[in-house]
């Protein structure tokens, strides 16, 4: 059996689109524009949830956006 209390692995958050909008102030478009460019990382919950992990919201607002 495996101690899992010495784990360093992080709990992700995933959030829903509804969520992310509300905690960060977004507007569901951009939200929906940035998950379907894949510019963050996403979890498909059959055809119609999209969760969206937190970590990796915030490390594409810290790291920027190329201009086109």
């Amino acid at each position: 059996m495996t101690n899992m209390t010495n784990q360093t692995e992080p709990i992700l958050s995933m959030m829903t689109i509804d969520q992310v909008t509300a905690k960060y102030n977004l507007s569901k478009y951009f939200v929906r524009t940035v998950v379907h460019s894949g510019k963050i990382r996403v979890v498909r919950c059959g055809t119609k949830k999209i969760l969206i992990n937190e970590q990796s919201l915030i490390d594409y607002f810290n790291a920027g956006d190329e201009v086109a």
